[in-house]
């Protein structure tokens, strides 16, 4: 089967998973969550090996946190 791409590749994601590798790979990267909207609407999600509860938590809130910051900014950007 042959896939083929609706949209071209987009940049931003493959830089920030080549980031994401090289810190991995340097050991600077101890663990990862993450949540991915795929071609086509489908949510992909996973996460390395989770220490406790607390840390899995504290790391889905600041990843909400600067989400709704970054939301906050673009529209403060497009009201100017």
């Amino acid at each position: 089967m042959q896939i083929v791409p609706l949209r071209s590749p987009d940049a931003d994601t493959i830089n920030l998973l080549r980031q994401l590798l090289h810190q991995a790979e340097a050991g600077e990267l101890q663990s990862l969550i993450y949540s991915a909207e795929k071609v086509g609407g489908d949510i992909q999600n996973g996460h390395t090996r989770l220490r406790n509860s607390y840390e899995t938590i504290g790391q889905l809130e600041r990843m909400k946190y600067l989400c709704l910051k970054a939301q906050n900014e673009f529209i403060v950007q497009l009201d100017e």
